[in-house]
């Protein structure tokens, strides 16, 4: 029975110091912080790996440092031009390494946290940077919004979080609101149509203008070419005619010329082309063609 008993007693201390053993080595995920707890109180935060705690006496909270994202469904605000709207946006954050002791101690969990510092804040905030914005800017510049909230969120959560980004997924205003919207748009995309159109005619109109211009300077230089053409056609033929007058000027220049230098050359052609017949009549105190029977005076001789 003794036997039993101590037996029982060495199993039963066995478990314990197993337990004891085991229970003193603790491991951290990668993307992980540990918060070391001393019978309640933070101690201190541990990284990624394999520690050692005091069984019984200290324990291990595990923080997530990874991205995560909240999703705020349905949240109603105004634009600067009262506008109402439903506006659904998520938050994408993680928490900063080092401070999983400072929000253990003041929120006791991420979720306690998420719930009274997040979820509080980001629809009032973001409240606020809507109403800055017109209904048509908030859809028109949908980039700038999501930039400016993202700022605004930054500035007015702070620590223990960072806020990595801000995305507002949709924007449903009031039926009525949308129809005028689309409205607006139909028209707006009609008058750039027409303008389209009106450029067209206007580049069309160009073109005419253009071919209209170059046909008429095609024509203007033909007529000057043709000009150019007759002027000098006419410019040579007066030439002809001057060097032709000035060739048979100087013909008859040396004609004349020879005639004063040689008297005789008359007689000579005139004899030269007589057939040698006589006329068959004479008026009276005619003379006969031609002959002249006196002989030349030569000076000198008697």
């Amino acid at each position: 029975m003794q036997n039993i008993r101590g037996l029982a007693i060495a199993v039963v201390v066995v478990a314990v110091a197993a337990i004891l053993f085991f229970g003193a080595w603790y491991q951290i995920d990668q993307g992980e912080e540990g918060v070391v707890l001393r019978t309640g109180a933070v101690v201190g935060t541990v990284g990624p790996g394999l520690h050692f705690k005091i069984p019984v006496i200290e324990d291990v909270k595990e923080i997530s440092l990874q991205s995560h994202t909240e999703t705020f469904d349905n949240m109603e605000s105004y634009s600067r031009d009262q506008q109402p709207a439903q506006i659904r946006l998520s938050v994408s954050y993680h928490i900063i390494p080092g401070s999983g002791g400072g929000l253990y101690a003041e929120y006791g969990s991420v979720e306690n946290m998420i719930a009274r510092l997040v979820e509080p804040r980001v629809p009032a905030i973001f409240k606020n940077v809507f109403g800055q914005y017109d209904a048509l800017g908030a859809i028109q510049q949908r980039a700038k919004l999501n930039s400016d909230a993202l700022a605004a969120l930054q500035a007015g959560i702070g620590e223990p979080l960072v806020i990595e980004s801000v995305q507002v997924e949709d924007i449903k205003f009031s039926a009525a609101y949308e129809n005028s919207i689309e409205e607006k748009q139909l028209a707006t995309v009609e008058v750039q149509k027409r303008q389209q159109e009106l450029a067209q005619q206007k580049v069309q109109a160009e073109i005419t203008v253009t071919q209209a211009q170059a046909q008429a300077d095609a024509q203007i230089a033909q007529a000057t070419a043709a000009a150019t053409a007759v002027k000098l056609a006419a410019d040579a033929e007066a030439h002809a005619i001057q060097v032709k007058g000035d060739a048979e000027a100087a013909v008859i220049a040396n004609r004349g010329k020879a005639l004063r230098d040689n008297p005789g050359v008359v007689a000579l052609i005139q004899a030269e082309k007589w057939d040698g017949s006589l006329p068959n009549t004479m008026p009276p105190n005619g003379t006969v063609p031609f002959l002249d029977l006196n002989p030349p005076t030569q000076t000198g001789r008697q």
